[in-house]
């Protein structure tokens, strides 16, 4: 006698959910079914056998090299207790996959790398539905263009095969497929020194010239940019006194709203202890902050003092730059820094950049110029 279980499902839903999954396989059988109810019954604790899928794979590697788990991706399924991270040399490894639900099967692909040299991939391919043939496949060496497309058409498990660099036979047929995959000693590495595609090696030239850019840009920073200290560097004594008025002042505003703030937390997250605990946190929070205020303040009150007698000293024509804690100059002349940019070869007033060749003009005649002892192309007064 056959008993068939019939789930109607609403047109937009693809798949159940895992609840209904979950009661649904562990429902009890109806006993009429059978006449005395026990077939029914022995079903009923089938049935889980029935609609399971499983996969293990054992990985005898005998090579001398170990293999790192990279990636996987499923389609139906998972791993059994997650995956396995190594493959040591020498050993022999079960991966174990199962399905997720009773509707859909086990299938997806994942790969391994060895861990010497990152030359040689173990890339599997799997496929063990529910109603249709089981599929499965294997490679060794250098990974596939398009693994995805080799799980699209990975051919039936056969009993055994010997190809893409590794050899794997079936051990078990059946709700639970067990193949095992032997990697040989000698390991087919990727092939090296293969031209590398014009794409690569723009994208790698753009990157090597943005990481240049980039470093430059960090060491013109590093030399250009002022310091902590010389940012914060006072002036002379009033300005000390200033500047660690102010940071006392942040010192003990900080203080005071971790005093406050900690009981508040604290009663809120554990009642009565919590504010007592909270309390002892906001006092020592706020002892701190006003130590290091007011250590601040005595620094910059101390800087300012040593500070002050260069700040006496300086003459007319300086200023004090804030954002680089030095004394500048408050002028600059024009004149000069075009006589530093001008030719060597410059010979007179006319030639040079600053006045250009705008009256520069020939004459006739420069009788009457040496008369009143001027050139011909000299600027009106």
């Amino acid at each position: 006698m056959a008993v068939i279980r019939c789930v109607l499902l609403p047109n937009k839903m693809k798949r159940l959910s895992e609840d209904f999954s979950s009661a649904l396989k562990n429902a009890a059988w109806c006993a009429t079914s059978s006449e005395d109810g026990t077939a029914a019954t022995r079903l009923g604790r089938r049935s889980g056998r029935i609609t399971e899928r499983r996969l293990e794979v054992e990985i005898e590697n005998q090579s001398s090299e170990s293999f790192l788990f990279d990636n996987d991706w499923f389609k139906h399924g998972s791993w059994v207790d997650g995956a396995v991270d190594c493959l040591p040399p020498g050993t022999t490894t079960t991966l174990k996959l199962c399905n997720s639900d009773f509707t859909s099967g086990v299938s997806g692909l994942f790969w391994y790398v060895n861990e010497a040299r990152f030359d040689v991939y173990l890339s599997l391919v799997f496929s063990h539905p529910l109603a249709s043939e089981a599929a499965f496949d294997a490679f060794l060496g250098a990974p596939p263009a398009e693994l995805h497309s080799e799980w699209c058409q990975a051919p039936p498990v056969s009993s055994e095969s010997n190809r893409h660099g590794c050899q794997w036979r079936v051990l078990e047929r059946g709700p639970v497929l067990r193949l095992k995959v032997t990697l040989p000693e000698s390991l087919p590495r990727a092939a090296s020194g293969l031209p590398m595609p014009e794409a690569e090696q723009r994208v790698l030239v753009v990157r090597g010239e943005a990481q240049a850019q980039a470093q430059q840009g960090r060491e013109e920073s590093e030399v250009t940019a002022p310091s902590f200290m010389d940012v914060t560097r006072p002036r002379d004594f009033i300005d000390g006194v200033g500047s660690g008025l102010t940071a006392a002042s942040v010192g003990f505003a900080a203080g005071s709203a971790a005093l406050v703030a900690a009981p508040a937390v604290g009663l809120s997250e554990g009642g009565v202890p919590g504010f007592v605990l909270g309390l002892a946190q906001g006092g020592a929070a706020a002892l701190g902050l006003a130590a290091c205020g007011t250590a601040a303040c005595a620094a910059q009150v101390a800087r300012g003092m040593l500070n002050t007698p260069e700040a006496l000293m300086q003459q007319d024509g300086t200023r004090w730059d804030s954002t680089r804690g030095k004394w500048v100059d408050d002028f600059v002349n024009l004149r000069e820094e075009e006589a530093d940019k001008a030719p060597e070869d410059c010979e007179s007033e006319e030639d040079s950049p600053l006045f250009g060749s705008a009256y520069k003009k020939e004459v006739a005649d420069s009788s009457y110029y040496d008369i009143i002892g001027v050139k011909p192309g000299s600027l009106p007064a």
